[in-house]
């Protein structure tokens, strides 16, 4: 190996980087690379979508051509000629400021042609970073501060007329001097100048986020910042984002009603730690609970918590005292072909201490329609182990019938276990049971057997 790069000077859409305490700030996350190349940076301009990066040997196998194109774009740039490590910007065919800074790893790049798809996002963008996640407390109380990011010329060449504009935001504001602030530079047009900077020289991009006191929580902010400067005569863009999110009070939430919560209920109180008693009267009837962790900013989801992940419990009132709950359902349920026309039913249960059951119910039909709850056409006794199985065979039926079966556990003849699913299978006469049927294979006999 020797030599290096073709290109190796930054062009004018790469003069510019924006840092944060010295290290580099991207504008999008990306997923996807072809093997031995290394994104370094992704240039704001890009845009969200599918890119494309080829790399391709030459024939004397000294050197590759890598070549990018942006999302949207209808053509790759100009290809770059590597023959060694390098650090390398690969430009989009269509618009310079679209373009990719990789490194390169030489002896990793593949042997034959190589062609990868590059996710990009701004989802998942965050620089680590100019501002950090704002506290409950920051969010209760107010909160102030300035994130300064540093632009720096990395070219050979002076960039001047640099100006500067924001995403319009609630909390920011930017400046040049650190000294004067403004919110209302948020397009090109009301943009403020940040002058020039000669080859190799850098200076801050001062901005400063307000959080006035109270605030609510928010999962994701994203603050987009945008420059604008010229290079040997051209206009050139550059971007940077930042993402952060506002923390209130962590606190569980609680839910209730007639029937299972769903997550988009308001909760009917909330509280910092458990155990924790909500403050109701119940009347008679059934009283469904669920609960949820809230972090500050992002919610669980409901938790767990019956036996088998159910993720409400069940409270029965009947003459102002706490009634029993009906046993579990079937862990386990399925329907099996069986030779003749016969469906067996398999299941499995699993419960201990007095609500546990004691027999299976079994409903079927043949007609099209679902079996009836608590009308079992078949009660078989239940094993008093902790851990019961049902195997059943129905009646044969004939060849095509549609079979419908709904299994429930029953408890003293009397209590049923809710919230059963019908289960369905067409009764098949030969089955796969079925006396096997030997025939002539009508292709050339084995040899040497």
């Amino acid at each position: 190996m020797g030599g290096g790069p073709s290109a190796t000077t930054p062009l004018g859409a790469a003069s510019i980087r924006w840092e944060v305490a010295s290290n580099e700030a991207h504008s999008l996350s990306h997923i996807g690379m072809v093997p031995g190349v290394q994104i370094l940076a992704v240039s704001a301009m890009n845009g969200v979508g599918l890119a494309r990066m080829q790399s391709k040997r030459s024939t004397d196998e000294a050197s590759f051509v890598l070549t990018y194109r942006a999302p949207g774009s209808a053509s790759f740039g100009p290809g770059v000629t590597v023959t060694a490590d390098a650090e390398v910007l690969l430009l989009d065919g269509e618009n310079v400021g679209k373009f990719l800074r990789v490194q390169v790893h030489f002896d990793y790049l593949m042997g034959g042609p190589a062609d990868a798809a590059i996710a990009m996002d701004r989802e998942f963008v965050v620089n680590g970073s100019a501002f950090a996640n704002v506290t409950a407390a920051q969010a209760a109380a107010g909160d102030q501060n300035t994130g300064p990011y540093t632009l720096r010329n990395v070219s050979s060449d002076l960039a001047s007329s640099i100006t500067a504009w924001m995403d319009a935001s609630s909390y920011l504001e930017i400046s040049e001097d650190g000294i004067a602030w403004t919110s209302a530079a948020v397009n090109e047009g009301t943009a403020i100048s940040l002058g020039s900077l000669a080859a190799g020289a850098s200076r801050f991009f001062h901005v400063r986020r307000t959080i006035p006191a109270s605030e609510p929580y928010d999962p994701s902010i994203l603050a987009a910042f945008h420059i604008r400067y010229v290079v040997d005569g051209t206009p050139y863009y550059s971007d940077v984002l930042d993402r952060w999110r506002i923390f209130n009070d962590a606190e569980f939430r609680f839910f209730s009603g007639s029937v299972p919560p769903v997550e988009t209920d308001t909760p009917v109180a909330t509280n910092a730690t458990l155990p924790f008693t909500i403050p109701t009267v119940l009347l008679d009837g059934d009283h469904y609970y669920s609960v949820s962790w809230f972090n500050g900013c992002i919610d669980s989801g409901f938790l767990p918590l019956g036996p088998n992940g159910e993720t409400y419990r069940l409270l029965r009132v009947s003459t102002g005292d706490e009634a029993p709950l009906p046993p579990f359902g079937p862990m386990d349920f399925r329907l099996e072909n069986l030779e003749g026309g016969v469906v067996r039913v398999v299941a499995s249960y699993a419960q201990t201490g007095a609500l546990r059951a004691n027999e299976w119910a079994i409903a079927f039909t043949v007609n099209g329609g679902d079996p009836v709850a608590d009308a079992p056409d078949v009660v078989k006794t239940m094993q008093p182990n902790s851990v019961a199985v049902l195997t059943y065979s129905l009646p044969a039926q004939s060849d095509g019938d549609e079979v419908r079966v709904r299994l429930q556990t029953r408890r003293s003849g009397t209590v049923y276990s809710e919230g059963s699913i019908v289960r369905t299978i067409l009764a098949d006469d030969a089955g796969p049971d079925a006396t096997l049927t030997v025939e002539q294979w009508p292709g050339i006999p084995s040899v040497g057997i």
